[in-house]
């Protein structure tokens, strides 16, 4: 099959020893999935050929780094659960939905998805966008971890984790499906925060033997360490200090500091903090990374940088 892009329009090319799987583009009319792009089934030069218009909407590549973590996990909902569908219906395979970021479309206004689901009996191998099993499995955890880097680190190795266990993949999907609503309730909780606890700021000032410079603090985690394409704090001017050494959590207003099982240790006024334990910080305390202190500041309004 030969993929091309002709003027606002997406066209799926069956060559010769490809056959156009009539009952299935029935099947997939029958179904009148919303997310599930509409396509049209012509004659091109005596070959099978399938057009979407795809001219209204932008990829899902296009406006991945626009999207709220609520909204990510939305739309891989909204994917997994095309998957699930086609792939239970009994004639077309799931391989048949295409799961490329660059092939997944958005309306701008509502941010719903558009799937392409190609009629097909088997996996079958694209031109300019290769489609055979191993490729799509590819391509589907690609777009998830994509969608899924913004979350809870936790939450995201669950979510793959579920998919990834033995068994059939639709019937995992499924199993997935109430975890993945539960998870946009929590995240939709989490974006009606009180203004002043999506804005409060904390900030780590080190005054001392290795100058002057500020953390700046507002994301959900800010890991610190010398490890520096690793670490959204940089600390490697001490040797003392650990690879990734500790983090810092923010959960509504409130900021906690973990120690990552470092060599030489945190402390939080003076008291160590246990690896993994999360211990709160509050406005005045004195953090030290190994031989780094830094005096801590909680205040509202930031700016929101991410380093020193």
């Amino acid at each position: 099959m030969v993929l091309e892009k002709i003027s606002g329009h997406i066209a799926y090319q069956f060559e010769q020893n490809e056959d156009f799987f009539e009952l299935g583009y029935k099947v997939l009319q029958r179904q009148k999935l919303d997310e599930v792009l509409p396509c049209i089934h012509i004659q091109y030069n005596l070959k099978d050929r399938l057009l979407f218009d795809v001219e209204q909407y932008e990829t899902l590549a296009q406006i991945k780094s626009k999207l709220s973590p609520k909204k990510a996990i939305d739309i891989l909902t909204a994917i997994l659960r095309v998957i699930a569908e086609v792939g239970g219906n009994g004639f077309i395979p799931a391989e048949a939905v295409q799961t490329d970021k660059e092939y997944i479309y958005v309306e701008p206004a509502s941010c719903s998805i558009r799937v392409i689901v190609l009629p097909i009996a088997a996996p079958i191998a694209i031109k300019d966008g290769s489609n055979d099993h191993r490729s799509w499995n590819k391509q589907l955890k690609d777009t998830i971890h994509e969608l899924t880097e913004n979350i809870p680190e936790d939450m995201s190795d669950m979510i793959t984790g579920c998919l990834s266990q033995s068994g059939k993949l639709c019937d995992n999907i499924r199993e997935l499906m109430p975890i993945l609503e539960g998870l946009s309730g929590k995240l939709a909780d989490e974006s009606n925060l009180p203004e002043n606890a999506e804005r409060t700021e904390l900030q780590l000032i080190h005054d001392g033997i290795y100058g002057n410079f500020i953390f700046y603090i507002s994301k959900k985690e800010f890991v610190i360490g010398k490890k520096r394409d690793s670490v959204d704090g940089w600390l490697g001017m001490s040797p003392a200090v650990s690879r990734l050494h500790c983090r810092i959590i923010r959960r509504d207003a409130d900021f906690y500091v973990v120690d990552m099982d470092s060599s030489n240790h945190t402390y939080v006024n003076g008291s160590l903090v246990m690896p993994q334990e999360q211990r709160q910080l509050t406005d005045g305390d004195r953090v030290r990374v190994a031989d780094i202190d830094f005096m801590v500041r909680i205040v509202s309004g930031g700016n929101y940088a991410t380093g020193t």
